[in-house]
């Protein structure tokens, strides 16, 4: 069953675990935009960014990068 809204499913789904979800120029700016996270989302080549939920107001963001 899809869902309007993914990353609140996997949010609360995931509550407590490690999440790794991959996604594209295509989807992360609505992904990131649903999530609350702050600051520009990760759309370069490279981009790894670590999102912790808060318990109150909007997540934490690592931001990190990858280069081959």
């Amino acid at each position: 069953m899809l869902s309007e809204n993914p990353s609140r499913v996997l949010m609360s789904e995931g509550a407590g675990k490690t999440i790794v979800w991959v996604g594209n120029k295509g989807n992360l700016a609505n992904i990131w935009e649903s999530l609350g996270a702050p600051g520009p989302a990760p759309l370069e080549y490279g981009d790894v960014f670590i999102v912790e939920p808060a318990p109150s107001g909007p997540p934490s963001v690592i931001r990190r990068s990858y280069e081959p």
